[in-house]
């Protein structure tokens, strides 16, 4: 719960009498308002009000009720404890279709305590006045009274009237303030004197406005950076070049480059650098063509990585980039597997195995030694049947060798090679 849909809660009452009870809430000191069927039921007799969860906390009697139809208003004056000071609601007129809303009343079952019900504004009726329709959320009996919340300006747009359907969260129906304060114009005036002198209500509000500027902001940036990115990507423009071309002097770049961040899978792209947006794709180009420069000599291992950041002066391409670059552009660069440090590693020892292999290859294939024997025979411990075995897969051609099974001798394979082409001779 939000800080200003608790402050809604604090606003709002329970009150009972002997045949039910509903719900309302504060609107000036010592004045509740609810709807008029609520305590038409109450018969003139006194209303009991219970107060965050304070059975009997006070008494209400009606001041003015609007019983008609169109209207269903009831305003009560109410005698506060002794140094009790309830908040107000902030009621205000400005609604439209898509709002979202949040009230918060006491329904009839399960919850003893009050529970909130959210929805969406769908727009106003063709009643004159209209009423506000309201999809989605439950609204029970006992809720009628219940202040509505417009979530987009944070204040209160209505007065909950009506259920679409008690048993399923089909929405409801409210009055709009603006019904409110021209049947109780009293209020306005008491209102703003109320608000000018406890600020409470109007600084949640700030908060909610600057939440909602805040994220107004992002998706104009998103949008800024999506139309800009191919100029952004070449480094043709910067984020300060950005910042001239929209106006928006407070988009720094640490906004910006959060911007990227948050919505790194829109804009295509991994990893950014603070200040220009197209500084890590330069800096990747660079080592791409570079790596391709020095490929021979890194693929036989003749160079590291750390000989490459010597030649190129490009200390600051670690390991860990230098193998993202290749990750990235493998299908450039030709080269399916890499191990960190040397480009050239694994396919130095893939090369080492092969010529092994083929040396070895009658012998293999007689079943007259192993791919442990090859082990211990050539001091490679490291090259596992795993590795033998991904070998044999790779230069299969080479070897005449189609298939190779997992667990299955090096010999035991070919000869179950063998057999299966002559019994499709056969």
């Amino acid at each position: 719960m939000n800080q200003l849909e608790d402050l809604l809660k604090k606003c709002t009452v329970k009150l009972s009498f002997r045949e039910g009870w509903g719900t309302g809430f504060f609107v000036a000191p010592e004045l509740i308002l609810t709807c008029a069927h609520v305590v038409d039921r109450a018969r003139g007799r006194p209303i009991q009000v219970r107060w965050q969860n304070h059975e009997n906390w006070a008494e209400a009697v009606v001041e003015r009720s609007v019983p008609d139809e169109l209207y269903d208003l009831a305003l009560l004056r109410v005698t506060l404890p002794t140094n009790a000071n309830p908040p107000c609601v902030y009621l205000d007129n400005k609604i439209k279709s898509r709002d979202p809303l949040y009230l918060f009343g006491y329904p009839d079952t399960d919850f003893p305590n009050g529970c909130p019900v959210t929805g969406n504004c769908e727009g106003l009726t063709g009643d004159e006045p209209g009423f506000i329709k309201f999809a989605v959320g439950q609204v029970r009996p006992g809720m009628s009274g219940s202040p509505l919340l417009n979530q987009r300006t944070g204040k209160v747009c209505g007065i909950v009237k009506f259920t679409r359907d008690p048993s399923f969260d089909l929405g409801g129906g409210a009055v709009q303030t603006v019904v409110i304060l021209a049947q109780f114009p009293q209020l306005v005036e008491q209102q703003q004197l109320f608000h000018q002198r406890e600020k409470l209500w109007l600084q949640q509000i700030e908060v909610v406005s600057e939440v909602a500027q805040n994220a107004y902001q992002q998706s104009q940036a998103k949008d800024i950076i999506l139309r800009h990115l191919e100029d952004l990507r070449r480094d043709q423009i910067s984020f300060q070049k950005l910042r001239e071309i929209t106006g928006k002097a407070d988009w720094d770049d640490k906004f910006l480059s959060a911007i990227v961040d948050k919505y790194s899978e829109v804009f295509g792209s991994k990893k950014f650098k603070p200040g220009l947006l197209g500084l890590y794709i330069k800096k990747e180009n660079q080592a791409k063509h570079i790596i391709l420069k020095w490929l021979e000599d890194l693929r036989r291992g003749q160079i590291s990585f750390k000989m490459l950041r010597e030649i190129t002066g490009k200390a600051d391409w670690d390991d860990e980039f230098l193998n993202a670059v290749v990750d990235k552009y493998s299908e450039v660069l030709g080269h399916r597997v890499l191990k960190p440090g040397l480009i050239g590693l694994y396919i130095k020892k893939e090369n080492q195995a092969k010529e092994i292999i083929l040396k070895r290859l009658k012998n293999l294939g007689w079943d007259r030694i192993s791919f442990k024997r090859l082990r211990a025979m050539t001091a490679r411990e490291d090259w596992d049947d795993n590795f033998l075995n991904s070998i044999v897969d790779t230069y299969s051609e080479v070897f005449e060798h189609m298939t190779f099974f997992p667990n299955c001798s090096p010999g035991l394979c070919l000869k179950a090679d063998v057999a299966a082409r002559l019994i499709l001779i056969e």
